[in-house]
């Protein structure tokens, strides 16, 4: 699947997209987002997912919302331990500016990489979940092999682009809208699950090659 293909998947069938757009504005229901978008990793083609399962859809996002909280429980450390450095730096000695952010600037330095290795890592684990089972999300061996790879690199640095050009897009036509007070919020719904489908799919095409 190229990159202009991806883009225009969201757009081929109306009515699913028009699904998708309810169920991103609906809170809780919302949940099933990443369960349709982990669908349009793994379905061959490039046509959308129907939305006839729709429970399962939202079993399946929760699942992965589920697994992505546990992944992420390196990072929330990283912070809470640089939190609390600067604190106690700070209590300890509030004239010290400079080692108070010597502390702050490695502590945020080591949670960026932290949190971009978790970015990088964490969407790896959701397909190896989608396509297989719970427990694959944690499978690292699997994970670490298809992770660090070129393909999936350049998938996942165009899943980023395609997020950003649909989050431009969004912008700029929520602020042409804005006299119509729900314009903008039509916008954003669509724009989203536009994004999340398109980046998905980038990310499918790069976890399944060869």
């Amino acid at each position: 699947m190229s990159f202009v293909t991806a883009l225009k998947r969201p757009f081929t069938d109306v009515k699913k997209l028009g699904i998708g757009a309810v169920v991103t504005l609906v809170p809780i229901l919302n949940i099933g987002l990443q369960g349709y978008a982990l669908r349009c990793a793994t379905k061959k083609g490039n046509d959308l997912p129907d939305w006839s399962d729709l429970g399962s859809i939202w079993v399946q996002g929760l699942l992965a919302l589920i697994i992505s909280l546990i992944w992420s429980i390196p990072l929330i450390i990283v912070v809470s331990l640089t939190l609390g450095s600067v604190v106690f730096s700070l209590l300890a000695n509030p004239s010290g500016i400079t080692s108070l952010i010597s502390t702050a600037t490695g502590g945020f330095l080591i949670s960026f990489l932290v949190g971009l290795l978790t970015a990088y890592l964490v969407p790896v684990a959701l397909l190896q979940f989608a396509n297989g089972s719970f427990s694959d999300a944690f499978a690292f061996g699997k994970l670490f092999k298809k992770a660090f790879t070129g393909a999936w690199l350049v998938g996942w640095v165009f899943a980023i682009v395609a997020t950003i050009i649909f989050g431009v897009i969004g912008m700029l036509l929520s602020a042409l809208l804005a006299i119509t007070i729900i314009g903008p919020i039509i916008v954003q719904v669509v724009v989203a699950f536009a994004g999340s489908v398109a980046g998905w799919s980038l990310l499918g095409e790069a976890y399944f090659a060869k």
